[in-house]
């Protein structure tokens, strides 16, 4: 099974590194969340002029991190084909 990514075809046989750089920037994400000055910060709503505001908290830096991650890996793989 391949998936198309633009040019970039990913097989099963080479899911392995792309899913370990997105669980190594994740874990990169739990890190940066630990030295912010707010600290670890858990999800929760917070109540601004009558409405409700999620914010993230902590989640935010994991996706940010993954995301990022993922990126890195495939600007890597396409720069390899060159």
């Amino acid at each position: 099974m391949a998936v198309e990514l633009g040019s970039v075809s990913i097989r099963r046989a080479e899911d392995k590194p792309v899913l370990w750089s997105i669980v190594v920037g994740m874990l990169g994400g739990v890190a940066n969340s630990l030295l912010v000055e707010e600290g670890f910060v858990l999800p929760h709503l917070v109540r601004l002029q009558n409405h409700n505001v999620w914010k993230p908290g902590f989640l935010s830096n994991i996706v940010v991190g993954g995301v990022a991650a993922l990126a890195t890996y495939a600007l890597g793989a396409l720069n390899s084909n060159r």
